[in-house]
């Protein structure tokens, strides 16, 4: 029962980490979260499968067929209810799009990542990581930017999001279009991120933009 109850307060960390995110819009997170009722809205039970054996690959399509990657299985999508009650607490700038985690036994590890889509037309690397690390402040969390790679209309950044009650490293790729950006972002707790790591590269890997 003690396992289960962390296995949910770590799940329930992981959502509200989503308010991590780019702008100010979700500022707010917290509080809007809360108000969300929906009648079948359920937290995904955590797999307890520990064999790796079956791990195969899935692929996400963006609905506007913009961008696409592989990822492994174990990885737990959340249904659509989430996903809808996330952009409910939003503005109509920015869109969660996907969102998977991972639980890992028997050190109750956990990762997850996103796809965010945000209309930022005339926006910079420098101009997104900058409101990122506001929207950190106005919640008391450390952030600490630990490198940076741009190349052309990508920006590839790694960055420690520190607070009481968590310590996350992340990998985070900035692609850029015409009026729109996305946003995709691995998270893992920064004491397994050694070992969490190479999944998220072999995911940038296979991203195809269209």
């Amino acid at each position: 029962m003690k396992n289960k109850k962390i296995i949910l307060l770590v799940i329930v960390v992981a959502v509200a980490l989503l308010g991590l995110r780019v702008y100010s819009q979700f500022q707010k997170f917290g509080e809007s979260i809360s108000k969300i009722q929906k009648p079948s809205f359920n937290i995904p039970k955590p797999n307890f499968n520990l064999d790796t054996s079956t791990v195969s690959e899935k692929k996400f399509t963006s609905e506007d067929k913009r961008v696409s990657f592989i990822y492994p299985s174990d990885f737990k999508e959340t249904n659509q209810n989430i996903l809808t009650g996330l952009n409910e607490t939003a503005t109509t700038s920015i869109e969660v799009l996907f969102y998977a985690y991972k639980m890992g036994f028997p050190d109750l590890s956990f990762s997850f990542f996103t796809l965010e889509k945000i209309n930022a037309t005339g926006s910079n690397a420098t101009s997104v990581i900058e409101k990122i690390k506001q929207s950190s402040e106005t919640k008391q969390e450390k952030i600490k930017i630990l490198n940076r790679e741009d190349n052309n209309n990508e920006t590839t950044f790694e960055a420690l999001y520190q607070k009481d009650s968590y310590d996350f490293h992340s990998k985070e790729r900035i692609y850029f279009f015409e009026s729109e950006v996305y946003l995709l972002s691995f998270f893992a707790q920064s004491n397994t991120w050694d070992k969490s790591k190479n999944i998220f590269d072999k995911i940038l890997e296979s991203v195809k933009i269209y």
